[in-house]
């Protein structure tokens, strides 16, 4: 049976995150929104109020930028957000997004809690990213039409091989875009897989 790692929720990346969240947004707005449009025209998220309300998890929140973009499209579903800075936690949660800090490699959750799980421009800066593939793996519903990963990896990346071996060895790739700097990955849970990784 696969087990996650267990992980400090802090490392040395935090520090300079802390560093900068207060101009995060004004550095990072149109690069990330341009980032979330594509991501939102490779899946499909419900906008009426009626429907029952997708669970979705980012995994890097950051200072909640997805969320007010997810807002700003009237997309209606339960905002979850976790990420190792507490510099950008507490501006996402002056947002009045739900959020808490945590590392990508000990999610703070029980199996199969969502419905979405998103990691956009974060997964490169993850101590273990194949840790941290397990876990938003573990969390994510993986029947029926739900359990959908979106990932995007920077190309410039030490770690783009290395991530991408691992998506391609561990899910099943629906759809995958080249953004100007990333790749982005819409992926499936592969049920033949039965090894940790």
């Amino acid at each position: 049976k696969m087990k996650a790692k267990k992980e400090q929720n802090k490392d040395k990346g935090a520090i300079s995150y802390d560093a900068v969240s207060q101009s995060y947004d004004s550095l990072h707005n149109a690069e990330q929104n341009r980032k979330y449009a594509i991501l939102l025209s490779m899946i499909e998220m419900k906008k009426e109020d009626k429907q029952e309300k997708d669970k979705l998890l980012d995994v890097a929140c950051g200072t909640g930028m997805f969320f007010e973009f997810l807002e700003s499209e009237k997309i209606q579903c339960y905002k979850t957000g976790i990420d190792n800075s507490q510099g950008m936690i507490e501006k996402c949660k002056k947002k009045g997004f739900n959020c808490q800090i945590s590392a990508a490699e000990n999610l703070p959750f029980a199996d199969k809690s969502f419905d979405i799980v998103t990691c956009i421009s974060a997964i490169h800066n993850f101590k273990d990213p194949g840790n941290a593939l397990f876990e938003m793996r573990r969390v994510c519903k993986n029947s029926g039409s739900l359990g959908i990963i979106v990932i995007t990896v920077l190309r410039r990346s030490e770690k783009y091989e290395e991530i991408c071996d691992l998506i391609k060895k561990n899910f099943k790739i629906e759809k995958k875009i080249e953004e100007q700097k990333d790749d982005i990955f819409v992926l499936r849970i592969n049920h033949s897989v039965r090894v940790k990784l």
